[in-house]
């Protein structure tokens, strides 16, 4: 999937476009031969070789023989997308849904026009209403997300990048932006965190945890014994310190703390593997 990576107006690839162009030719109740099917698939044809304004002509050649052929005005958009023209674009994409509201892709290219003049509600409304006609497209999803967090509103970004991620797992582009929209909304917690509570336990629980993810033991270590003194009987704790005193080769220290993780919890057949693992 290729994605605009800045706000300049250029249109982003989407695989399969002008297959889609052609094959729509085949549900017009003309027959193949007619004016208008041949100069959309002229259109496609020149958009394949990356000749826009080629299949500008062409398209506009099809809606004289057609007037209310909104596939011809969905290639036309797309037409002018590539040329850098996005008032016009958009135009031609809107005749598209008043032609025919069922047609697909108009509107997130509407939307993706709206994000880069900063038109968020107007963007999300478009690329909304298109993930209802496409609600596996990732990459409407993946739209959906980025004006999002444009807009400011990385916790209302992760549902849909997540959906996305599900559908296209190996995508770059979407795992950066997933990724993005939970850092943000990780980041926002923790500070909330931090201005209601700075020496809570939750607080040292979660400075330990970031400490460990950022490969630095010792630190965790002394956050989640601080976190400890706070909240002396959560065994999770526990586990947490017998983890890093692990990555530090202290295996004694580790086997005692596993070992009062597990008084905490006695029996429990999830926490009894930790407890009890002794070092190679």
């Amino acid at each position: 999937m290729a994605l605009w990576k800045s706000r300049r107006f250029c249109i982003p690839a989407v695989p399969g476009f002008c297959v889609l162009i052609a094959l729509s030719c085949c549900g017009q109740e003309a027959s193949s031969a007619s004016a208008a099917q041949q100069w959309m698939q002229s259109g496609a044809a020149a958009m394949r070789r990356g000749q826009p304004a080629e299949a500008e002509r062409d398209f506009r050649q099809a809606l004289v023989a057609d007037p209310h052929f909104a596939d011809a005005m969905l290639g036309l958009g797309m037409s002018l997308l590539r040329q850098n023209k996005p008032e016009e674009a958009s135009h031609a994409l809107q005749q598209a849904v008043a032609a025919n509201p069922a047609i697909r892709g108009a509107r997130m290219f509407i939307g993706i026009v709206d994000y880069q003049h900063s038109d968020f509600d107007d963007a999300l409304n478009s690329l909304q209403a298109e993930s209802a006609l496409q609600p596996d497209n990732a990459e409407v999803l993946t739209w959906i997300g980025i004006v999002e967090l444009a807009a400011g509103h990385p916790e209302q970004a992760t549902v849909p990048l997540d959906q996305a991620a599900a559908l296209e797992s190996k995508d770059l582009n979407i795992l950066y932006y997933k990724g993005r929209a939970h850092t943000l909304v990780a980041q926002s917690a923790y500070q909330k965190l931090f201005e209601l509570g700075p020496d809570s336990w939750q607080m040292h629980r979660a400075l330990g945890e970031i400490d460990s993810q950022s490969r630095e033991p010792e630190k965790a270590v002394k956050e989640f014994e601080a976190a400890l003194e706070k909240q002396p009987n959560d065994p999770d704790l526990y586990q947490s310190i017998g983890d890093e005193d692990q990555r530090l080769n202290r295996f004694d220290e580790a086997t005692r703390a596993y070992e009062q993780e597990l008084r905490l919890h006695p029996g429990d057949p999830v926490r009894a593997p930790a407890a009890t693992r002794r070092p190679m």
